[in-house]
């Protein structure tokens, strides 16, 4: 008999969680409300919004004068929330909490006339809206072939992308530990985040196959999916889930990204009942 075992930390981060009740509510004021760029990493959710009236574009110029926008929970670039505000544009703060931690502790270092040192994906859209702060002070490190392009100066102030893979981050460290005199680091990863990845680092040793639910530009999804390696399927959709998946599994665990509804993983996971029963079970029993 096929095990299915569900993730304990499935569905929505508190962050996500945050700014989609902000746009729900926002929303049943029936006034139109725009969202630069996707709200979060996940197109199910996205086009749950929409069809609740959530307009989102891809260019700031779509937006009207005095309309509303909802932030993404990745925040926004610096010059883009001044121009919403000068175009006279109600802004709603939709950005988590933990990413908000980020830019604050940018912002009063740059005051203090430091160099920051940026660790993340860098076209991810939450270091893109961290970075904007000061492009010439802020420095951004994917690779350890980054550091060296970096300016020699003594002192450096660290953070990282709340959902960058805690390995690499502890790698990055250590090679900038070894070239920069006195580093300040700020452990800015998000909490909930790393409490997933241990989950499925722990489930992946003890399954034969791990189904990641999630968004494929989700970054901490595709992380989940990494730290499963050979034993991890991503899907967006149940549809996605093959039988030939099935074939010699015994235990399967299901795991899900920050920006995944429950009702997705759920989905998944009848979705692999009903597989099983059709294609493997039934001939268990014949074979009976």
């Amino acid at each position: 008999m096929l095990e299915i075992i569900k993730a304990r930390y499935s569905g929505y981060c508190s962050g996500v969680k945050q700014a989609i009740i902000k746009t729900e509510k926002y929303l049943k004021t029936k006034k139109r409300l725009y969202s630069l760029g996707e709200i979060v990493h996940n197109t199910n959710s996205v086009k749950l919004l929409e069809d609740k009236g959530l307009k989102v574009v891809d260019n700031i110029e779509k937006i009207p004068s005095n309309a509303n926008v909802i932030v993404r929970t990745h925040g926004l670039p610096f010059n883009i929330l001044s121009k919403l505000k000068k175009n006279n544009i109600n802004v709603i703060d939709g950005c988590c909490p933990r990413v908000k931690r980020i830019h604050n502790i940018i912002s009063d270092n740059l005051k203090k006339d430091k160099n920051i040192i940026l660790i993340g994906r860098k076209n991810h859209a939450e270091v893109l809206a961290a970075s904007s702060y000061d492009e010439k002070r802020i420095f951004v490190i994917e690779e350890k072939k980054d550091i060296e392009s970096l300016p020699l100066l003594k002192e450096y102030v660290v953070v990282v992308q709340t959902t960058f893979s805690p390995e690499k981050f502890s790698q990055l460290t250590g090679d900038l530990i070894l070239k920069i005199p006195h580093l300040e680091i700020f452990n800015t990863l998000c909490d909930e985040t790393l409490l997933r990845q241990k989950e499925v680092k722990r489930l992946s040793s003890t399954v034969d196959l791990v189904i990641v639910v999630g968004g494929k530009n989700s970054s901490n999804t595709r992380t989940l999916f990494e730290i499963a390696k050979d034993k991890a399927k991503l899907v967006t959709d149940p549809d996605e889930v093959l039988p030939e998946w099935l074939k010699k599994v015994n235990r399967v665990a299901v795991v899900s990204g920050a920006s995944t509804p429950v009702e997705d993983v759920n989905n998944v996971v009848r979705k692999i009942k009903n597989i099983y029963e059709k294609f493997y079970l039934k001939k268990k029993r014949r074979k009976r």
